[in-house]
């Protein structure tokens, strides 16, 4: 007992360099530790976004294309609104609209003009407006000015315009366009992450119709309430349209490409937990090689006086053992202040 009381005296004996090492062990344990909650929390949401893609399931025309004008009969939804297991219905009608390139080439423009392609061509997005929004490629929109569409813009001809074709018509919120002889009024200005979605005229399924000359759908997502049910689901529609309908899950159809990724990330996480411990271990231990080097008299003058080793040896580990304790507790503010930030 005697000797870890003279370790505990060892290092309030130099207090400055005591809370130093204290504190410098503190953050070495906290990155540890904050790097083990950020990778455990990656992998409770990956397991999250596992369930919601594995619950979803994509209907497609078989021989749609990008380019495709094919679609999904409405008769459809006459079946799957009598599946109790599906939770909800997405509808989507989507095409594109070349009518301005035309113009563009008789007034001698060119088509490498990215600005000049973006006033040309408009993507055409209609939606089921009761449901979230979704961009090209299920990004997240971004609501540059204005407001987002509602169930309450179902029959009317309110749209929301993508900043690209926004700023190349000059366009803003309050504005109405013209498009396929239909005058439509601009709500709103949205973003994303890709081309398609900044050159897109976002609107209701309906009003989308109108403008395309369809009376079907190009896409339709089903949400069905338990990853359990889904089989069942898929095997009814199949059951039905056969070849004539592409039935795939999200996780099918664009999940691999998530999975990889939250798995690199996860990974990267668990190496940089790893590789903080491992630093925080060579911190302690270089500081502790430090410590003894400077007492190589003091340890002389405690061999002079008869002291075993294994109490020389005791009393540098609790010396260790003390400051680290010390850098545990500043580890768990430093994490609990830090960690829900991260």
């Amino acid at each position: 007992m005697e000797t870890v009381i003279r370790g505990a005296r060892n290092v309030k004996r130099k207090p400055v360099r005591s809370i130093g090492v204290i504190v410098i062990i503190g953050f070495s344990l906290a990155i540890f530790l904050t790097s083990s909650i950020v990778a455990s929390s990656i992998e409770a949401q990956a397991t999250v976004l596992e369930d919601s893609l594995g619950r979803k399931v994509i209907i497609t025309s078989s021989d749609a294309s990008f380019d495709s004008s094919a679609s999904i009969d409405e008769d459809i939804l006459s079946l799957t609104n009598n599946i109790s297991a599906i939770e909800s219905v997405q509808t989507f009608v989507t095409d594109i609209d070349r009518s301005g390139i035309n113009e563009l080439l008789a007034q001698g423009g060119s088509l490498r003009d990215p600005d000049a392609l973006r006033a040309a061509v408009r993507f055409i997005s209609g939606q089921n407006l009761s449901s979230e929004l979704e961009g090209f490629v299920s990004e997240e929109l971004v609501l540059v000015d204005g407001r987002m569409l509602n169930d309450s813009d179902i029959d009317s001809n309110n749209v929301l315009l993508g900043v690209n074709s926004a700023l190349a018509k000059g366009i803003l919120v309050g504005d109405s366009i013209q498009l396929n002889g239909s005058s439509l009024n601009v709500v709103g200005l949205i973003s994303g992450d890709v081309f398609q979605t900044n050159a897109t005229i976002l609107m209701s399924v309906e009003t989308a119709q109108i403008i395309t000359g369809t009376s079907g759908f190009d896409k339709i997502i089903l949400t069905i309430e338990s990853i359990e049910l889904v089989n069942d689901v898929m095997n009814i529609l199949q059951t039905e349209y056969g070849d004539e309908l592409t039935i795939q899950t999200a996780s099918e159809q664009e999940g691999d490409d998530i999975a990889q990724s939250i798995e690199k990330i996860g990974g990267n996480a668990d190496l940089g937990a790893i590789a903080a411990l491992f630093a925080s271990m060579l911190v302690v231990g270089f500081i502790m090689v430090i410590i003894t080097k400077e007492r190589v008299n003091e340890i002389g003058v405690l061999k002079a006086i008869g002291l075993p080793n294994s109490k020389i040896v005791t009393q540098f580990l609790s010396e260790s053992i003390f400051m680290a304790s010390l850098g545990f507790v500043v580890c768990i503010l430093i994490t609990l202040v830090a960690g829900p930030m991260i």
